[in-house]
């Protein structure tokens, strides 16, 4: 069958250009009403304390509260802010702005807001994400030491927790990366909606991670466009850092020790839209006295959004996008290094500390997504990121600490299961699992009910190491995926085609094709894909009578045979 192509060019906008992707009628609550935690959750029951992880950051950012924010503006400055969403504008609006943190009131009558994100791909649905700014109008406005606020909703983080954990972590690793907590926010006395407060990559960010003394260096945003102390910028820095990928190079004008540890980060995480992977979501600092930083942003497309068995030097490896990380892995001395890097970043992903900050997190943020009058997820879609994040950690560590033992040309059998961490092989499929599986390696080497072969525990993690999670019919696990008024389930058990459509009828629903291009970002965007899924018949299939598998990294369908077992995607009513 002939691809798609109608849909082909916005994946391709995308994934290759330099864009800032940072990738209803519904009554709302009064302001009074607006959900808030203002106590620490260690005041919860059955709800356990995380590490404390402020790192320095200031109080707007304290993990134990729900920071309340509110926006005051004109009817006619409200109504020119909507429409600057319909048309990709990001002009300032003046706003009077109140936070309310841990029973602290702080009202700022002169603040200013735009809209934030990249309007060609997280403008979709009705929920707005915002820009706060407190010196756009008063060049001495601060808010607890900050210039500006970045409130980040992006459609395609269910969890709305990727951000918060992945920047808690690269910081738990010595990264310098942003203080991130959640926040709810009001507009004009209405709750409006629930946010990832998330901090501004600003002259103050640099004096919190580099130091005062360190902080007069030029920040470029993608390595393209000056940010901070742009009265200093020389574009011709950037020119040649694009250019000059070679190690000399980098050994003579970047900081490749701190730039190894933030692509190690990344890769662990791992970050499916920044650096590590295609290039696309970064700052470069240049620092005054150690040369060139790269510097992590925008994480809300990472961890379950790629397979928990990415290899860190072979995931997205095929269009030479990470030029200097590239050389830098094949280097004979500096490649070892970057193991070593890895080494030290997979030592840092915790993933009991991560479960800890799960639970204790989407606790804090419950009550504030359920009354969220504007967001687009169901509280369905919602349930089941939650739930299978730890799950997924849990598995990134173990493949992370089996690939560092590999590449170190270590052979271990931790667990006494019988299985080595010895063979490679991360194709998650029938070629021979996510690390090794039919060729011998055991995926998870400090338990012995995970190697290939075992059988599925139903536990959201992949016991067989074949690169599925509870593969089983006995398990039965769909993932709901919502968008508005569109709902998918995503049932990654393995089937025949028409064994796909019973498990989708007794869902409520049907093998179902995305029919716009929402519904295909919610396909490809909210969920890692091996190949093909079932799906349902649409407009333009040609041939009926044959069974249909969706291709979601092309966007396209072809025919399948009808007894090939793939995984479903379901419509919901």
């Amino acid at each position: 069958m002939p691809s798609r192509p109608l849909l082909v060019l916005p994946l391709a906008l995308w994934a290759c250009e330099h864009t800032a992707v940072d990738l209803g009628s519904e009554d709302s609550p009064a302001v009074g009403d607006n959900p808030t935690e203002d106590e620490p959750l260690d005041s919860v029951p059955g709800v356990p304390t995380a590490p404390d992880d402020n790192d320095g950051c200031p109080a707007l950012y304290d993990q134990d509260v729900l920071p309340a924010f509110t926006l005051d503006l004109s009817e006619a400055e409200w109504a020119a802010l909507q429409a600057d969403y319909t048309t990709g504008t990001k002009a300032w609006h003046p706003a009077a702005f109140t936070s309310t943190v841990d029973g602290e009131v702080v009202a700022i009558a002169d603040a200013a807001v735009r809209l934030s994100g990249n309007p060609g791909f997280s403008w979709i649905g009705p929920k707005m994400q915002f820009a706060i700014s407190f010196t756009q109008y008063n060049e001495d406005g601060r808010l607890d030491g900050l210039r500006k606020l970045k409130l980040d909703a992006s459609w395609y983080d269910p969890s709305l927790l990727r951000d918060r954990l992945a920047y808690a972590y690269l910081r738990d690793l010595g990264v310098a990366a942003p203080c991130t907590n959640n926040a709810t926010l009001a507009i004009n006395g209405a709750y409006y909606g629930l946010y990832k407060n998330i901090e501004f990559a600003d002259q103050e960010f640099l004096e919190r991670v580099m130091g005062r003394e360190d902080s007069g260096g030029v920040l470029w945003k993608y390595g393209s466009e000056a940010s901070v102390n742009e009265a200093d910028a020389e574009p011709q820095h950037m020119r040649e850092l694009w250019a000059r990928t070679d190690v000399a190079w980098q050994e003579a004008n970047t900081d490749l020790d701190s730039n190894l540890l933030v692509w190690a980060g990344e890769a662990l995480i791992p970050q499916d839209d920044g650096y590590w992977c295609c290039n696309h979501n970064f700052y470069i600092y240049e620092h005054p006295t150690k040369g060139i930083q790269f510097l992590p942003w925008d994480m809300d497309y990472t961890f379950d959004s790629a397979p928990y068995f990415a290899d860190p030097d072979t995931f997205y490896r095929d269009s030479n996008s990470q030029p200097h990380l590239d050389a830098i892995a094949a280097d004979p001395i500096w490649g070892p290094r970057w193991v070593a890097a890895l080494e030290t970043a997979t030592g840092a992903y915790d993933p009991d500390v991560m479960a800890e900050r799960i639970t204790l997190w989407s606790a804090q943020i419950e009550d504030a997504f359920a009354s969220d009058p504007t967001t687009t997820i169901s509280a369905a879609a919602h349930a089941d990121a939650i739930a299978r994040m730890p799950g997924w950690v849990r598995s990134r560590s173990a493949f992370m600490q089996s690939w560092v033992a590999r590449k170190k040309g270590e052979t271990r059998d931790s667990d006494g299961d019988g299985y080595t961490t010895a063979s490679g092989g991360t194709d998650g499929g029938a070629n021979g699992g996510a690390n090794g599986g039919a060729n011998g390696g055991d995926c998870d080497d400090s338990s012995d009910a995970i190697h290939p072969g075992a059988p599925e525990a139903c536990n959201r993690r992949d016991d067989d190491c074949n690169g599925l999670f509870d593969d089983d019919a006995a398990c039965d696990v769909c993932d709901e995926h919502s968008f508005g008024a569109s709902r998918f389930l995503i049932c990654g058990n393995p089937a025949n085609q028409a064994d796909a459509q019973r498990e989708c009828a007794e869902a409520g629903g049907a093998l179902g094709y995305p029919l716009t291009t929402e519904e295909w970002y919610l396909v490809v965007f909210t969920t890692y894909w091996q190949e093909h899924a079932w799906s349902g018949y649409s407009a333009w299939w040609a041939d009926p009578s044959s069974c249909q598998a969706l291709v979601p990294t092309s966007w396209a369908a072809s025919a399948v045979d009808c007894t090939t077992l793939l995984p479903a995607v379901c419509r919901l009513p």
